[in-house]
């Protein structure tokens, strides 16, 4: 209910220092996936910020309830959610959410690197990042 759990992944050929891996989890609050994830779960994210202000992992974690409502605006804005070195310092990620064709959120499709590289092509990856989580939303059903 309140931590993202990644099922899969695709490990790159120079970056194994990722937290997040299969069978590990992370809570909403931090990292690509599980922002994502909040921002598009079908739960209230009142409730879930009834607990902030949440321990930080970095000094980049968004850790308060006005932070987190900003970012899942930002989320739902723009389609993606950036995690700049808010899990580990060093490492960013991008995540996009998994939704149904009748609207249900189903997961979240993420991807992450060296933080200053996901920033010079931030753009770039989006754009291929949110390709890719269509593709995988209309194979579900």
């Amino acid at each position: 209910a309140d931590r993202a759990i990644c099922i899969d992944w695709s490990p790159g050929r120079a970056l194994s220092v990722l937290a997040l891996k299969p069978g590990r989890t992370l809570p909403l609050y931090a990292g690509a996936a599980g922002r994502v994830t909040l921002a598009y779960r079908p739960e209230p994210l009142e409730d879930y910020l009834l607990a902030a202000p949440f321990p930080p992992l970095t000094d980049h974690t968004l850790a308060t309830a006005r932070e987190l409502r900003a970012d899942v605006e930002a989320i739902t804005s723009r389609g993606y959610s950036v995690s700049d070195e808010d899990v580990t310092l060093g490492i960013g990620a991008l995540g996009a959410p998994l939704i149904s064709r009748n609207g249900m959120f189903l997961g979240a499709l993420s991807l992450a690197g060296l933080a200053e590289d996901l920033r010079v092509r931030r753009a770039e990856l989006s754009a291929d990042l949110l390709a890719c989580a269509d593709e995988l939303s209309a194979s579900t059903d």
